[in-house]
């Protein structure tokens, strides 16, 4: 088991410690990254005898963290090199430098690595000057031209990689063939047996621009033009030449066409890119999938023109985990970027826009994922201008995807964030047009629009989130404003057309601070701060056309002013808080049917909490979850479980350096721990991020530090939003770049260098934040919670720490790296 409590992300300025949980057999291989969002390990310049210039292939990774590409011009005689590079940006080596001869020029694709030997293409050189097929060890000794093309009907000019199978290379030519549409080839490892497996007549294809995939004994690969409409097509080939078939022709729609990269394999289902580059193509490019029967193509994405999602994807994808990892060579800001989507279409997010300059852009190859972290090359761009190797983070990192200030409109946004399809949304106490808040809406690049600015008559200080109906519609609340000044329930469409449903006139409910709840009939449930009978708040129904029913109206000892929403239970029942109230005036936990009868659960009094601002979470064990802002040992407030019938646990109590007074309720993980924050707290007093498991163990994986204006912001103060790409979502009352608050993604993915074991002696690598130190533990029993220490505690002075144990005839260990204080 490796477990890791691992990164900071010091480039937000936030601290971050991330306690992780892989389990692996050791002995098998492994590979993380650094928690950062973009990093240039490797400048590329066109001097002679250097590092080549210009590179358009994807990365493969061997042994050691070692990376392996090609350059397309530079090296000795100016006709680009095969290198390699450590994965932390050591290590630049020319592996073999071209010289337009017999040895090829001109690299384009990637290369394949078969223990000690590279494999790869060149564009051009060779006999025929159309392009070469050789091999190389990794040490750049043993040079051998495999074959070299004739520009005939054997094919000319590859621009992509090898696949290797079996002791056979199979590959792609670009030109040449019968039709001078290219050609489909397989070579042995030793240079014999050329074979051309197909040639393309325009009509079944033409110009393979893109890599093969091996599927049993069928090729599947692209052209980049030819089919029924001369847009392209995905075919399959027998590795012994037969069975060819068009499984696809593109036609130019929203399948855009024109694929230029090959074809990533998932099971039986294909994933590929288009470009979308011919003149009667509007879209530039789009991700697609396809079943290797030829059944099922399916568009996932297509980038539109101005929807700052990138455009053109030259770059084959990568997948992993249900997610798939690309490139666009262009796009906001107009220099390319890297992104991720769900394999099932969901949640696009742009992981880095490549800025022009000592960045790189146009990153024209597709990418090497290893452990978290994403391999790439741009092919111009950088700090002489041809070139870089890149490093992307797919996880483990805040990130700021907006800031608020006055001067843009917008806020203090209060309230939690909701998805609709890869959208957020969300909304901002203050700001706007006239000043009363607004509801924005953020795409997944963090580009940020106002929706609608509340102007008092339809609502006023919007404190919570909003809630999705099924008729894909949202529902919120506005805490005053409205006909009676006393706050609103209103719809609002995802193009932003607001319809204000309810007034709240005092007597039936006044300031509504929290979001609503969708019961099981489809109408909406909810509560007001104040207003109903003796004005302590109430709990009412609305449907969706507006009908109010007020269901309870509190009274002091039955609980007074619940700041919270409600929760619906699994017996169909609603849960919920009050701030104040109950028995000893601290605030209650109630239950309430859907007719109204109401029940008090518990009721706090100081040491084991006290004034709840947050609602209920229900975990997987069907006991409640929830936060008070005050009351515990230190009394800057608690984390407490509830039983159904009201036994109420404290599971933390916060004493301020681990953070202070949640007002947020808690959010329920995929991995059954709970996430949430604190407004204030931590080691600069500006609030925490921290996860808890049921029994109670916190661990704080952000300290905001955003009070003065600084990129994470400070006091968070909404409930988390788990997305579908397993990162959260939200955002912060203060701090950002403009001041006004910050909405933010914060990752806990798992992250990891390598676990080998050689002649008996495990040695572990992982990934450092210069400056901290770390702690190696092990364990035999994971049933027993007595971790025993490897070795004393090291502190990094570089991206990387590694130790080692010895496992030789010793029983299964597990373990786990810790930041230490």
């Amino acid at each position: 088991m490796i477990d890791l409590n691992h990164s900071r992300n010091v480039a937000a300025r936030a601290r971050i410690g991330i306690f992780l949980a892989l389990f692996l057999l050791v002995g098998l291989p492994a590979t993380s990254a650094r928690a950062q969002d973009f990093t240039v390990l490797e400048n590329f310049n066109s001097e002679a005898n250097t590092t080549g210039s210009y590179p358009q292939a994807a990365l493969i990774l061997g042994p050691g963290n070692t990376l392996y590409g090609t350059a397309s011009a530079g090296g000795a005689d100016g006709s680009g090199v095969v290198f390699k590079v450590q994965t932390d940006g050591a290590g630049f080596t020319i592996v073999w430098s071209f010289s337009a001869a017999s040895d090829g020029a001109n690299p384009q694709g990637g290369l394949v690595l078969s223990g000690s030997t590279l494999y790869g293409t060149t564009y051009s050189g060779g006999s025929s000057n159309a392009g070469t097929v050789f091999a190389v060890n990794i040490d750049g000794s043993g040079f051998t031209n495999l074959y070299s093309f004739s520009g005939g009907d054997d094919g000319a000019n590859p621009v992509v990689g090898l696949l290797l199978s079996g002791g056979k290379l199979y590959g792609t030519a670009s030109a040449g063939g019968i039709s001078d549409d290219g050609t489909v080839f397989a070579v042995n490892t030793n240079g014999s047996g050329f074979a051309v497996l197909k040639t393309f007549s325009g009509a079944n294809g033409a110009t393979p621009d893109g890599a093969l995939v091996l599927s049993g004994s069928e090729l599947f690969g692209t052209t980049y033009g030819g089919g029924a409409d001369g847009l392209g097509t995905v075919f399959e080939l027998n590795t012994n030449g037969g069975g060819f078939a068009t499984l696809y022709s593109f036609k130019g729609g929203l399948d855009c066409g024109n694929p230029y990269a090959g074809l990533a394999l998932s099971g039986s289902t294909l994933f590929g890119t288009t470009t979308g580059l011919s003149p009667d193509i509007t879209d530039y490019g789009s991700i697609f999938k396809i079943n290797t029967s030829g059944s099922g193509f399916t568009v996932l994405k297509t980038f539109l023109s101005g929807d700052g999602d990138g455009a053109n994807p030259y770059g084959g994808l990568v997948v992993s985990g249900g997610e798939l990892y690309g490139t666009t060579e262009s796009g906001t800001p107009g220099y390319g970027t890297v992104f991720k989507l769900s394999a099932s279409g969901g949640g696009f997010t742009i992981l880095s826009s490549l800025p022009i300059g000592n960045s790189g852009y146009a990153p024209y190859g597709g990418l090497v994922l290893s452990g978290s972290t994403l391999y790439g090359t741009a092919y111009t761009g950088g700090v002489d201008g041809y070139g870089t190797v890149f490093e992307v983070n797919t996880g483990g990192g805040l990130f700021v995807l907006s800031s608020f200030s006055g001067a843009n409109g917008a806020y203090r946004p209060y309230g939690q964030l909701v998805f609709s399809g890869s959208t957020l949304y969300g909304t901002t106490y203050g700001g706007g047009s006239d000043g009363y808040g607004t509801v924005f809406q953020i795409a997944p690049n963090g580009t940020r629009s106002t929706l609608v600015s509340f102007a008092y008559t339809n609502g006023e200080y919007p404190y919570a989130g909003l809630t999705l109906g099924s008729d894909g519609n949202f529902y919120g609340t506005t805490y005053a404003g409205g006909s009676h000044s006393a706050g609103t329930v209103f719809q609002m469409t995802t193009n932003g057309a607001l319809t204000t449903l309810v007034s709240f006139a005092i007597t039936n409910g006044a300031n509504p601070r929290a979001g609503l709840t969708v019961g099981s009939d489809g109408n909406f449930y909810g509560t007001t701060y104040s207003g109903g009978r003796g004005n302590y708040g109430t709990v009412f129904q609305v449907t969706t056309n507006g009908t109010l029913t007020t269901l309870v109206s509190f009274g002091d000892t039955n609980g007074a002013n619940p700041y919270a929403g409600l929760t619906l239970g699994s017996d169909g029942n609603f849960y919920g808080t009050t701030y104040q109230g109950g028995s000893k005036g601290y605030g209650m936990v109630f239950r309430m049917t859907t007719s109204g009868t109401l029940t008090t659960l518990a009721s706090f009094g100081s040491t084991n909490g006290s004034y709840p601002y947050g609602g209920l979470t229900l975990g997987n064990d069907g006991n409640f979850y929830g936060t008070t802002t005050q009351g515990g040992s230190s009394n800057d407030g608690t984390v407490f479980q509830m039983t159904t019938n009201g036994t109420l646990t404290t599971l933390i109590s916060f004493d301020y350096s681990n953070g202070a007074h949640p007002y947020a309720g808690l959010t329920l993980g995929s991995d059954g721990n709970f996430y949430g924050t604190t407004s204030s707290g931590g080691s600069s007093s500006d609030g925490t991020v921290f996860q808890m498991t049921t029994n109670g163990t916190l661990t704080t994986l952000v300290e905001f530090e955003g009070a003065t204006g600084a990129d994470p912001g400070a006091s968070p103060q909404a409930r988390l939003t788990l997305g579908s790409d397993g990162n959260f979502y939200g955002t912060t009352t203060f701090g950002g770049s403009g001041g006004g608050g910050t909405v933010f993604r914060l990752s806990v993915a798992p992250s990891f260098h390598a676990v080998t074991v050689t002649n008996g002696t495990l040695n572990l690598n992982w990934s450092t934040v210069a400056g901290w130190k770390y702690q190696v533990q092990y364990i035999s029993d994971l049933s027993s919670s007595n971790w025993i220490n490897l070795s004393s505690p090291a502190t990094a002075i570089g991206a990387t720490l590694n130790t080692t144990d010895s496992v030789t005839n010793g029983p299964q260990r597990f373990y786990r790296v810790m930041i230490s204080p």
